[in-house]
Formats: C-alpha cells, sequence, structure tokens
C-alpha cells in the first residue's frame, strides 16, 4: 500500500507540474511578447487591444470555459470504471456541446460587437481587433473539449504541449501582423485625417490575429493527437461488451449541470473587468475628457500595469490548476489499490497542497523581482 501510494503521488506530481510549467512557460511567452507589441502599437492600441480581449474573454467564459473541467470529470469517472463506451459518447456529446456554443458565441459577437464596442464600452475603433476575435470562439471551444478529454484521461502532455505552442504561434504571428497591418492603418488612416489611430487599431487587430493563429495550431495539434489516439482506443472498444452506456441526452444533462456552477462564479468575478472599464470610460467623458485621453490612460493600465500583474498571478494558478487532476487520479487509484475515499483525499489534497503552496512562494518572489 506504501508502495503504491508513493508511486500514485509521484504520478501526480508529475502530471500537475507538467501543465504548472507549461502555464508558466506560457506566461512568460506572453510577457515578453507584449514588450515589441506595445512598442508598435503604443498606448492607445493597448487600449483597443485590451478591450476586444475584455469583450472576448466573457463571451468565452459563458460558452466554454468551464469546458475542459466537466469534460475531464466524466472521462476520468467513466474511464476509471472501465466504461470506455461512455467515454468515446461523451466526447461526442461534448463536441457538439462545444461546436454549439461556441457558434452562439461568435454570432453573438458578429451582430453585436459594433453596439458593445461603440455604446457599452465606448471604444468604437476595437470593433477591428474584436471581428478577428470572432472564429475564435469556436475554436477555443473544441479545443477546450480535447483538453479536457486527455485530461481526463490522465494524461497532461496534450494540454501541455499545445499550450506552448500556442504560445509560441501567438507570440510570432501578433508581433509581425501588428506591424504589417499597423503600417496599413497608418497610410489607410492618412486618408482619412485620422492616421494615428487608424495605425493603432489596426495594429490592435493584427494582435489579436496572432491569438486566432495560436488558437488554431492548437487545435491542428491536439486533432493529431486525438486521431492517432482514437484509432487504439476504437479497437479496443470492439473487445469490451457495450454496458452501461448512458443516453445522450443523460450525457448532456451531466455537462450542463457540471459546467453552470463553474460559469456562474466565473461569469459574475470576470464580469467585474468589462464593467470597471465602461464606468471608467463614461464617467472621463462625462468629465470632459478626451477619447484620446481616457483611452491612451486605460491602455496603460490594460497593456502594461495589467499584463505585468497577472504573471505571478498566472504561475500561482498553475499549480492551483493541477488540483484538478485530483479526481482523475484519485478515481483511478483507488481502482487499482481498494483505498477508501477519506485515504485517497487526504493522500492527494496533501500533494495539493504542497504544490499550490509552493507556486505561491514563487508567485511573490516573481513579483518582487519585477517591482524595483
Amino acid at each position: 500500500m506504501g508502495k503504491q501510494n508513493k508511486k500514485s503521488s509521484t504520478s501526480f506530481l508529475v502530471q500537475g507540474s507538467i501543465l504548472a510549467i507549461a502555464s508558466i512557460v506560457s506566461r512568460i511567452i506572453g510577457l515578453i511578447y507584449r514588450i515589441p507589441l506595445t512598442n508598435i502599437i503604443g498606448d492607445t492600441g493597448n487600449d483597443y487591444y485590451g478591450t476586444a480581449f475584455q469583450i472576448y474573454n466573457i463571451l468565452l467564459i459563458i460558452s466554454s470555459y468551464s469546458l475542459p473541467l466537466a469534460v475531464s470529470k466524466l472521462v476520468s469517472a467513466n474511464y476509471s470504471q472501465g466504461r470506455r463506451h461512455n467515454v468515446y459518447r461523451i466526447l461526442k456529446c461534448a463536441l457538439i456541446f462545444g461546436v454549439c456554443t461556441g457558434t452562439v458565441a461568435a454570432l453573438i459577437l458578429l451582430f453585436g460587437a459594433e453596439f458593445i464596442t461603440g455604446t457599452l464600452m465606448k471604444t468604437p475603433m476595437s470593433v477591428f481587433a474584436v471581428r478577428v476575435l470572432i472564429p475564435v470562439l469556436l475554436i477555443v471551444a473544441v479545443l477546450g473539449v480535447m483538453r479536457g478529454f486527455f485530461q481526463g484521461l490522465g494524461t497532461m502532455m496534450p494540454s501541455a504541449t499545445s499550450q506552448i505552442l500556442e504560445q509560441i504561434a501567438n507570440a510570432i504571428v501578433s508581433v509581425w501582423a501588428a506591424y504589417v497591418l499597423a503600417d496599413y492603418g497608418a497610410k489607410a488612416g492618412a486618408l482619412l485625417g485620422d492616421a494615428d489611430n487608424y495605425s493603432a487599431a489596426y495594429g490592435a487587430a493584427g494582435g489579436t490575429l496572432g491569438t486566432a493563429i495560436g488558437a488554431l495550431v492548437a487545435l491542428l495539434f491536439c486533432t493529431f493527437v486525438l486521431v492517432v489516439y482514437l484509432c487504439a482506443f476504437k479497437r479496443s472498444l470492439h473487445r469490451e461488451r457495450k454496458r452501461n452506456v448512458d443516453s445522450y441526452g443523460s450525457i448532456f444533462h451531466l455537462l450542463i449541470i457540471t459546467i453552470i456552477p463553474v460559469l456562474l462564479s466565473s461569469t459574475i468575478y470576470n464580469c467585474n473587468t468589462v464593467i470597471d472599464q465602461a464606468v471608467y470610460k463614461h464617467i472621463a467623458a462625462y468629465q470632459g475628457y478626451t477619447a484620446n485621453q481616457y483611452g491612451s490612460w486605460n491602455g496603460i493600465y490594460t497593456g502594461k500595469y495589467t499584463v505585468l500583474i497577472n504573471v505571478p498571478i498566472s504561475i500561482s494558478d498553475g499549480g492551483i490548476l493541477c488540483s484538478c487532476t485530483d479526481c482523475c487520479l484519485c478515481s483511478r487509484e483507488k481502482r487499482r489499490s481498494k483505498t477508501t475515499d477519506r485515504d485517497c483525499n487526504t493522500f492527494y489534497h496533501g500533494d495539493c497542497f504542497s504544490m499550490c503552496s509552493w507556486h505561491g512562494h514563487t508567485c511573490i518572489t516573481d513579483l518582487t523581482a519585477f517591482v524595483p
């Protein structure tokens, strides 16, 4: 029993560390490429860029943010019980669900982009960047299902690798596209008598284009890995009797009830940033400040302060995120060693606490190093 627990503890820490390290590397890459991006688009461009992402993030949270967690939980529970047919059916239902929610969110952004950016957020020039992010809502929804599927199987490598590939592609394309489009926007804006704002707006759109390409690269990688895995997985289905397979309706119901609690808490929490910006800009305009003034101030906040402060926070979150594998590995260990729920929870939660504490101290150290 002791050797099995020690082996499982090592496995948990390894899988958790893989995802945490990938998160750290991705955040560091994200911090580095924002330096040349900011130099290209300036504070005004950062205002457009940040506004576009705030709008995008809210729709992303509503449509697919909690999908990986729900899929991971359902897949791990069924896989640990040997219900492979059910695992395959969960994957199909989750993909259908992700496509539907991602499409609805994309359509909302497609038809409501001008109203949201102009009327609600008082940043009409950010509409160019917002429109680039429309297909990303669908891509990320499907990508989240695939990542959750592999996490439910107990492996973090596909998710970790896809995160790093996504961020590398994002960094390269964002800087290149921002440079090219900012130059094009300056020429187009010169004809309209507003070269600076159009240059910043088109440059911000180039930055969001990097996000789209990065998500597409991650999706292609995960699709390749999934196809390769399913070839062997389907062969194992033929050797297994089709027993205790849940209906599609019950699986959709389980997905929804698993998603709703996470969805509500995440949406309420992340709505603050959008509401803050909308209120700030409306009040600043009422007080007589020009759009360029309060837009530039918001660009400093979103493009410099927020980026810097989010790096150590995200590093800490990387450790907390690893605890999502708890239920998956715990259920598989309990099946093999017949441990009780109490023993299993004590065993894995101790590891989770240790890992999260280590990442929390890393967060404080990194933030101290950044601040002079």
